[in-house]
């Protein structure tokens, strides 16, 4: 990417909230693009050092969590109540509870809504999928 390209994202962001957008990027140029939108000084400059030194993004050979997990994440997201999600997803609601609980573990989020946030940052679910 580009300094100018950078420049376009900038005026994207200050143009419109579009966080569907805002989770695609990936998490080092949405750092790069804050600092610059936060008034970092000299934006060229700091976009070139961007371009230096960031580290290409490791290939995932693999999902963090099985569908079944994920399934049981949105599920809870989208739900007031883990007994409604398990009745949605045909199973007893301790089993949900247990499914919730191993994927916070497993992605190290705080609850539900930073679990369904790290996964659409990963690229592993969309907007899609929570609203499906």
């Amino acid at each position: 990417m580009t300094p100018e390209g950078i420049a376009e994202r900038i005026a994207a962001i200050h143009d419109a909230d579009d966080q569907q957008a805002w989770n695609k990027i990936p998490p080092l140029w949405r750092d790069v693009l804050t600092a610059i939108a936060a008034g970092a000084p000299d934006p060229q400059k700091l976009a070139a050092a961007a371009l230096r030194t960031g580290k290409p993004e490791q290939p995932r050979t693999r999902p963090l969590l099985t569908p079944r997990l994920v399934h049981a994440l949105i599920a809870a997201h989208s739900s007031m109540d883990l007994t409604e999600a398990a009745r949605d997803m045909g199973l007893a609601p301790g089993t949900v509870r247990a499914y919730v609980r191993e994927a916070l573990r497993t992605l190290g989020a705080r609850d539900v809504d930073h679990a369904i946030e790290i996964l659409l940052t990963r690229g592993e679910i969309t907007e899609d999928d929570l609203l499906a």
